[in-house]
């Protein structure tokens, strides 16, 4: 397990989501409000928050999706062939008609980054909705951990 502080893991969290933003390769910017790095606890083997460990999630938005009908389908898509493509382990993929907002879930087995992306369609949201979290990391020596 690496040692990485909060802010070189925030720095490569962000890098990931370019990725998955480039490749949903819809063409409306993140909105800035919606853009949000949050830490979580790592459990130990007895089912308790580790003091020494910690993780990160990038949650962001891409909202009024200009002609999201043609758009939201196709960017899913898009999304799991690029994974595919990168070797990624993909737990999940639905489009409709099987579900109402289409959805794409996945790991890159070699770094433990994972990526979960919906496509909101009720209610006229028109957006599309990502988290890309980072695997467990150590605190460095005498840092925080930004979870605890």
């Amino acid at each position: 397990m690496q040692t990485i502080s909060a802010a070189t893991l925030g720095d490569r969290l962000r890098d990931m989501s370019k990725h998955v933003y480039t490749a949903l390769d819809v063409p409306d910017p993140i909105d800035g409000p919606t853009d949000e790095v949050t830490p979580y606890t790592c459990d130990g083997d007895n089912g308790r928050p580790r003091e020494d460990q910690y993780g990160l999630t990038h949650w962001w938005q891409i909202n009024d999706i200009k002609d999201f009908k043609a758009q939201f389908i196709p960017a899913v898509k898009r999304l799991k062939e690029y994974g595919e493509r990168q070797g990624w382990e993909i737990a999940k993929f639905k489009l409709p008609p099987d579900v109402l907002d289409p959805i794409v879930v996945m790991r890159d087995p070699r770094t433990g980054y994972g990526v979960w992306v919906k496509a909101l369609t009720g209610n006229d949201l028109k957006r599309i909705i990502a988290r890309v979290s980072s695997p467990c990391v150590k605190v460095p020596p005498g840092g925080e951990n930004p979870a605890t």
